[in-house]
């Protein structure tokens, strides 16, 4: 698109976010008039932009197209609403169509103007984002030093009518009664009855969206909780799982994301349940989710039908905006990567809440978005994208524990626990490790150690770790290991392989305690323990376990 036109455009969409306060007013005052005159100009606008975005193929002018198109279904009904539901007309105004127009400015600034001009992008992340993303409502509550509510509680919703009702209605039968909170229903495109069943139930904010793909970052924009909880429509909420989430949260600053245990979910997030009706389900989460710091497990990444986000960290301007950040311009895919990148940069702990189990169907509306971008094509674009743009594989090692760690792999702990990661990548191996002793040992009492020879980790490690080191050579190595001894060490890729790997095994195995266990993934940096009188113990998939002293048979617990 031609970038005289895109700046005017651009121009625009400025004085049609400026234009809200005056059509808020006219409609606050019942001046008939104005608000008739204001509303006709800012058809005629958006009308235009959609024109001028349907003569081109570009990605900004499809972004422009889909919110345009939104804020002029909002807009519309917002004047439909003018002296007869002036209440209704004023919240459509403020918690709908501005901010459908912020997030038209935004999709169409990213993918427009960045898109064409990357060396503007660190401007962006230094500068831009804060103004263009950060939600103003939170900056206030943050600057009096209070929330107006404890959540801000979401369902979003792209058809599926029939789901919807279902997490709605057990959304509001499980609903905490201790908590201020406000709901929030967002109707993502939907053409099946969901608008009006959502209105049915006189949510205290409805964000309604056209068009799928139509600014649905629009919401990140209107939360006034502390925290907000996000429901997808195929997700089941089980008793006392809202109140968990909050719990687990509430218990260190450091948290931001807080993620609910649920079925039909990759990265490993289920746990082990065994029912076949709603009641059943209903039964085995009443008797789960009995809130037990132990069962809230930290995490490198998540994925995320229901989660608590923290939102002074998410979408305030002192916290990373994480609404306007993104890694491609191609495919949306890798988000929830994407946020855990960017939590573990900044210091910031994710939780698995284990004892906040709820009912996930499995992904029924994004299997048919995946298919529309192509299938498995959409991931793979997005993961090269990410490699690009982190420097890191989404899917590397370390993105997720191996399956042998889903199991019970520790003894009965008890003291100070020394635990150390060799070449772990992204660290979920290790760092399993470490929440194994806190679940199953109730023992909190870990120190958490990775060393790699890989730079690119570094960052990563340090927001799971207690303590990171890079290391380069074998004397490096050598020093460090002499400083301490650990009880538990995860050996994973291969680590400094051109020095000499028989002197690197003896040195790693005399840095286990007395009964310590290294667990080591099978790889030709360590071909010599793999004979047929090796002292290791195959635990499946590749990984193997070393132990000290076998002086009892204790592993597994």
């Amino acid at each position: 698109m031609d970038e005289t036109i895109v700046k005017q455009i651009l121009n625009m969409l400025s004085t049609l976010q400026e234009a809200c306060q005056s059509l808020y007013d006219s409609a606050r005052q019942e001046n008939h008039t104005l608000f008739t005159r204001l509303y006709q100009d800012m058809r005629e606008a958006l009308s235009q932009f959609v024109r001028i975005a349907k003569k081109s193929d570009s990605q900004g002018a499809k972004k422009l197209d889909a919110c345009c198109s939104s804020c002029l279904f909002s807009l519309i009904r917002i004047y439909s609403y003018f002296g007869k539901k002036t209440a209704l007309c004023l919240k459509k105004i403020e918690f709908e169509l501005l901010p459908l127009l912020q997030e038209a400015y935004l999709q169409f600034y990213i993918y427009e103007v960045l898109a064409t001009h990357p060396e503007r992008i660190p401007f962006y992340e230094a500068e831009e984002i804060r103004t263009l993303c950060a939600n103003t409502y939170l900056d206030e509550a943050i600057a009096r030093g209070s929330y107006k509510y404890d959540l801000s509680i979401v369902v979003v919703a792209y058809n599926k009518l029939e789901y919807t009702r279902l997490c709605v209605e057990n959304l509001l039968q499980n609903l905490p009664r201790d908590l201020r909170y406000e709901l929030i229903f967002v109707n993502h495109g939907s053409s099946d009855g969901t608008m009006e069943y959502f209105s049915s139930k006189v949510p205290d904010k409805q964000l309604d969206i056209a068009v799928n793909g139509g600014g649905s970052g629009a919401v990140a924009r209107i939360v006034e909780g502390e925290f907000t909880l996000a429901v997808s429509n195929d997700v089941i909420v089980g008793p006392h799982a809202i109140s968990n989430l909050y719990t687990c949260m509430q218990s260190d600053p450091k948290i931001a994301w807080v993620v609910a245990s649920t079925p039909n979910i990759a990265n490993l997030q289920t746990i082990p349940a065994d029912y076949h009706s709603l009641d059943e389900f209903r039964q085995f989460a009443e008797e789960n989710n009995q809130s037990d710091w132990a069962r809230w497990e930290q995490r490198i990444r998540l994925c995320n039908p229901i989660d608590l986000k923290r939102n002074s960290v998410f979408y305030s301007s002192s916290g990373l905006c994480i609404n306007g950040r993104f890694h491609s311009f191609q495919t949306n895919s890798f988000p929830d990567d994407r946020f855990s990148l960017l939590l573990r940069h900044s210091g910031y702990k994710m939780m698995l809440d284990k004892d906040a189990y709820c009912f996930h169907f499995g992904s029924v509306t994004l299997k048919q978005e995946v298919q529309a971008q192509g299938g498995q094509d959409y991931y793979l674009t997005g993961r090269k994208e990410f490699y690009r743009t982190y420097g890191v594989d989404p899917w590397g090692t370390g993105f997720c524990f191996a399956v042998p760690f889903l199991n019970r792999v520790v003894g009965e702990e008890t003291g100070h626990i020394e635990v150390l990661g060799i070449n772990c990548g992204l660290g979920s191996n290790s760092l399993k490790i470490k929440e194994q002793i806190k679940e199953y040992c109730r023992n909190r009492d870990v120190t958490l150690w990775n060393i790699t020879d890989a730079p690119q980790f570094i960052a990563d490690l340090r927001g799971i770790s207690d303590q990171v080191r890079h290391l380069r050579d074998f004397a490096q190595v050598k020093a460090f290991l002499a400083e301490r001894s650990y009880d538990y060490i995860v050996w994973e890729d291969p680590f400094l392989f051109q020095t000499d790997q028989e002197k690197l095994i003896d040195m790693v195995q005399q840095a286990l305690n007395p009964c310590g266990r290294l667990f080591v993934k099978k790889g030709p940096h360590l071909e010599r323990w793999f004979s047929a009188d090796s002292d290791l113990r195959d635990i499946g998939n590749g990984w193997y376990i070393y132990q000290a002293l076998e002086e009892d048979s204790t592993f597994g617990g």
